[in-house]
C-alpha cells in the first residue's frame, strides 16, 4: 500500500532533482574557461548521433544500429553499458536526457518517465550507498527528504531511469558498493540503469541481460549541424575546410570526427566567415605542423 503522501513525495523529490539538472545544464563548457561567459545551455551544444547496440555482449561480431539517443530508452534491458573513448560526449548526451524528463519534451522517449535520477560517480568519494549518493549530491542540504523517502518511491513508482555516469573515475569502484549491486540486477530490478564508462574500462560483473552500447563520433552531418546551432552558419561550413590544403591535413582528419577536439577548433571564433576561416587556418598550421614533427 502507497504511503499517505506518496504524490506529495513525489512531486517533492521530481522537483529538487529538476533544480540540480537545471543547473548542470546551464554549465556546458567547450572550452576549459573560469568564465561563465563561455557557458552555454546543453540544448545549444548538443548534437544528436547514432550508437551501436548489441544484445550479445561487447565482443560480439553483430553490431545493430540506434540512430538517435532517444533510442537508448525505448530498449527493454533493464541494464544498459554505454562505452565511449574520452571527448565523444558521454555525459552530455546524457545530460540533455535530463533535459528532455525535466522540460517533459513531448518528442523524448522519457516523456512518461515518473523519474530520472542521474548520478555523477566521480563525484562520489567515499560514497557506496545508492540512497546516500542521491540526497547528498542532487537534493538541496534543506530537503525534508529522507533516504527511506527515496527508496519507497522508487519502489513504487511505475516508470525509472537510473543514469551512472563516469564509472571510469567513480573512485571506489573495488569497493561492494550499492552501484555494483545494481548493475548485477541485486537492486532496483524494476528500474532502468544506464552506466556510462571509457571504452574497456568495465566493471567486473554486470547481469547476463546487459546490452552494450558504443557512442560513434562526429560525421560530417554532426560538423555542419553543431557550426549551424553555434554559429547560425547555413552553409554546412566545417574545420575540415580549415585544414584541407595543410601538407598535414590528412593527419587530423579523423580527430575531427572526436566532439571534443572539433568543438574546441570551433570555439577558437566567436563566429566563422571566409576570412574568420583563413585566419584560424594560419593559426592552426604551426601547431599542426608542430604535432605532426613530434
Amino acid at each position: 500500500m502507497k504511503h499517505d503522501h506518496y504524490q506529495e513525495l513525489l512531486d517533492q523529490f521530481t522537483e529538487e532533482l529538476k533544480y540540480k539538472y537545471k543547473d548542470w545544464c546551464a554549465q556546458i563548457q567547450p572550452l576549459p574557461t573560469s568564465s561563465r561567459e563561455g557557458q552555454y545551455e546543453v540544448g545549444k551544444i548538443f548534437v544528436d548521433r547514432a550508437l551501436k547496440c548489441s544484445e550479445k555482449g561487447r565482443y560480439s561480431e553483430n553490431w545493430s544500429r540506434l540512430n538517435s539517443y532517444n533510442d537508448i530508452f525505448k530498449q527493454d534491458s533493464k541494464r544498459i553499458i554505454i562505452e565511449a573513448d574520452p571527448g565523444y560526449g558521454k555525459s552530455t548526451m546524457i545530460l540533455q536526457a535530463a533535459k528532455d524528463w525535466y522540460s517533459k519534451d513531448s518528442t523524448s522517449s522519457l516523456k512518461d518517465v515518473e523519474i530520472f535520477i542521474l548520478l555523477r560517480l566521480k563525484m562520489l568519494q567515499g560514497i557506496t550507498s545508492f540512497y546516500k549518493a542521491v540526497k547528498t549530491t542532487l537534493l538541496p542540504k534543506d530537503t525534508r527528504l529522507l533516504e527511506s523517502h527515496i527508496e519507497f518511491l522508487l519502489f513504487h513508482c511505475k516508470s525509472v531511469v537510473v543514469a551512472l555516469d563516469d564509472y571510469d573515475e567513480y573512485p571506489d569502484k573495488e569497493k561492494d558498493s550499492d552501484f555494483m549491486k545494481i548493475l548485477k540486477g541485486d537492486m532496483l530490478q524494476n528500474c532502468k540503469v544506464i552506466l556510462l564508462t571509457r571504452i574497456s574500462i568495465l566493471p567486473e560483473d554486470y547481469h547476463a541481460t546487459t546490452k552494450f552500447m558504443q557512442l560513434n563520433g562526429f560525421s560530417d552531418e554532426s560538423q555542419s549541424q553543431y557550426i549551424a546551432k553555434m554559429f547560425g552558419n547555413p552553409e554546412g561550413f566545417t574545420l575540415k575546410e580549415l585544414i584541407k590544403d595543410l601538407p598535414i591535413g590528412g593527419v587530423i582528419r579523423d580527430i575531427l570526427t572526436v566532439p571534443l577536439f572539433f568543438t574546441m577548433l570551433a570555439h577558437i571564433n566567436d563566429f566563422l566567415d571566409q576570412s574568420i576561416g583563413k585566419r584560424t587556418s594560419r593559426q592552426l598550421q604551426p601547431c599542426l605542423r608542430y604535432s605532426y614533427q613530434s
